[in-house]
């Protein structure tokens, strides 16, 4: 499957993903979704604040991949700013 990152600036031609936690020295940053490549070169699609989040996606690329689905984009972060006015009610979903 082919697989667009989150920063919409690369394609990767994947056959397994998986998450991980992204730690630095003790510090929790989020979950890291990562594929495998054909030839066997690990790829970082994209960042999730949660690991519920992260879980979400992963288990869509795979349901995709079973059914022989070509290509999939990551979803991109929304922005703090754009939650706030979310929030606010100043944007509409």
């Amino acid at each position: 499957m082919k697989i667009m990152n989150q920063d919409r600036d690369r394609v990767f031609s994947v056959r397994k993903v998986w998450y991980k936690a992204h730690r630095y020295k003790g510090i929790m940053w989020g979950w890291n979704i990562y594929g495998r490549g054909m030839l066997g070169m690990k790829h970082l699609l994209g960042t999730r604040d949660t690991k519920e989040e992260a879980e979400q996606i992963v288990g869509e690329i795979k349901r995709l991949m079973a059914k022989c689905v070509e290509s999939y984009t990551m979803p991109e972060l929304a922005s703090d700013e754009i939650l706030e006015e979310i929030l606010e009610g100043g944007l509409q979903c």
